[in-house]
């Protein structure tokens, strides 16, 4: 049995199996990208991240059997997923083998790292949005600018985790894609930008983190956060 509203620190792999069949409304997440951390030079010998990273294993993340794993807990695929470039061709291709409709859209970054040797900035993210042709909701009714699929942000320091998003860019994607009381997953929470997000637009949330320590930053976040007035169950029971 799992609680909404909660995160849970555990693999996502394992605890989607106590997830029933067709509860999830949204996919919101930010999955491990393919980073080397023993590439050579530059930030990769100076961020003890990503050194961490590649201690861990996290860069032999394969996204095919993630969306596997995943699309049987879904309603319908409905997805955001932040991905690095070079993990959008295997994206790609799953999507357009299942003839799901989607979108690349870019969180681009006003103020970059500005590290430049031999290289454009790292000035962007993508996001992948994915949905199964006419099941899927959509608000059209929120401010003109954010149905542009290019935003931009102001990076200010990750202060709770290297990875982290923006959570404003997080709460702009669940109004066009949730109503109060959906349901938002998030397999690879961190430290919880995406379920402080559902919880200041009333939404409800299930999360996933293997770390610990994230995973007190999370609920330390959101214990922060006012607490919502009404939910759809206070548990989800395994079908």
């Amino acid at each position: 049995m799992l609680e909404l509203n909660k995160i849970y620190c555990m693999d996502c792999l394992e605890g989607m199996k106590d997830i029933p069949d067709g509860s999830i409304d949204l996919l919101l997440t930010d999955p491990p990208y393919r980073i080397h951390a023993k590439s050579g030079g530059g930030l990769h010998n100076k961020r003890e991240w990503l050194k961490n990273v590649h201690n861990a294993n996290i860069d032999e993340f394969d996204p095919i059997d993630f969306l596997v794993a995943i699309r049987p807990k879904l309603k319908s695929f409905h997805a955001y997923i932040f991905c690095s470039k070079d993990l959008l061709i295997d994206y790609l291709y799953w999507i357009k083998n299942n003839d799901f409709n989607y979108e690349i859209l870019i969180m681009g970054k006003n103020n970059p790292i500005p590290t430049k040797n031999n290289k454009y900035l790292s000035d962007k993210e993508y996001c992948l949005f994915i949905r199964e042709p006419g099941k899927c909701y959509f608000n059209n009714d929120q401010p003109f600018q954010d149905y542009k699929t290019i935003q931009m942000v102001d990076v200010t320091k990750n202060e709770y985790h290297p990875a982290q998003k923006d959570l404003d860019y997080c709460k702009r994607l669940l109004r066009i894609s949730t109503r109060p009381n959906d349901l938002v997953l998030d397999p690879f929470a961190g430290s919880g930008t995406t379920l402080v997000a559902c919880k200041q637009l009333r939404r409800n949330f299930i999360g996933f983190e293997l770390s610990q320590k994230y995973v007190d930053i999370a609920n330390k976040r959101l214990s922060q956060e006012t607490i919502f007035d009404y939910v759809l169950e206070g548990a989800l029971c395994q079908q």
